[in-house]
């Protein structure tokens, strides 16, 4: 299923400002980030695509439980603002937007969560991401799973062969792509599976360092989402090795 996810910030001033302190910005720099962010709203095209997973994956936290698999971007436009950026020579607005773009994609899964709830009635208990135990190879897969997409051409396998209007469809659903390696385009992308409760007590607030619930596995050290952050104009290392393959596709590392 493909949903058109609207971002909504109830205090928009407020979240600018926290973006000026979180990644050192200049005060006078509001106005610029204010106007990036406007350029953000029009090119950007936020959305998800998710499927209940049917696959063994080997990992009983997934196995034993309903799962969703997930797909979330922020949408193509992003990149070619970047790009734009890039072929002017405005290095530090290019900056803003990826400080943006990271900041704007938290806010998805808050989004995702809270949109996820209300159609199907079922809450987001916590993420598992892409790690360790799940290789980032097999993100394609996982996306073709989304999808619907059958690798093989047996008689009961969509393809386009198979049905004509299907290319137009395909089409569509490749908005979101990995190479064989697990990198997402747009960048600003992310794959997981999302552990489903009916019990909506037990919603997930999203993956933020200020959720109240200080047990939650999702949530993540100030220290490890800023080092995340760090991008290569800042000339320093960031310690990738302290953090999985979907923590560091969150925060742009």
């Amino acid at each position: 299923m493909k949903v058109r996810i609207a971002i909504e910030l109830t205090d928009l001033q407020g979240w600018l400002k926290n973006i000026i302190s979180k990644y050192h910005f200049e005060n006078q720099d509001y106005d610029l980030l204010s106007d990036i962010y406007e350029q953000m709203c029009v090119h950007s095209s936020p959305y998800a695509m998710y499927r209940i997973n049917h696959r063994m994956t080997g990992i009983s936290m997934i196995d034993d439980s309903q799962v969703a698999m997930v797909a979330l971007t922020l949408g193509s436009g992003i990149d070619a603002m970047k790009e734009r950026f890039a072929r002017q020579g405005q290095l530090s607005e290019g900056y803003m937007l990826d400080c943006l773009a990271n900041e704007l994609l938290l806010v998805l899964y808050k989004e995702f969560n809270k949109n996820y709830a209300k159609f199907h009635r079922r809450y987001v208990q916590r993420y598992v991401f892409i790690g360790d135990e799940i290789s980032p190879a097999a993100i394609p897969q996982i996306l073709s799973d989304i999808k619907g997409i059958k690798p093989d051409k047996s008689e009961h396998s969509v393809t386009e062969d198979s049905q004509p209007e299907f290319k137009e469809i395909l089409r569509e659903q490749e908005d979101i792509r990995a190479n064989e390696y697990g990198v997402l385009t747009p960048s600003k992308s992310v794959v997981f599976y999302a552990i489903l409760s009916d019990n909506p007590n037990q919603i997930c607030e999203g993956i933020c360092t200020g959720c109240g619930n200080v047990l939650c596995d999702n949530r993540v050290e100030e220290y490890r989402q800023l080092a995340g952050l760090m991008l290569e104009e800042n000339n320093k290392k960031s310690p990738q090795g302290a953090m999985n393959y979907g923590y560091m596709r969150i925060f742009g590392a």
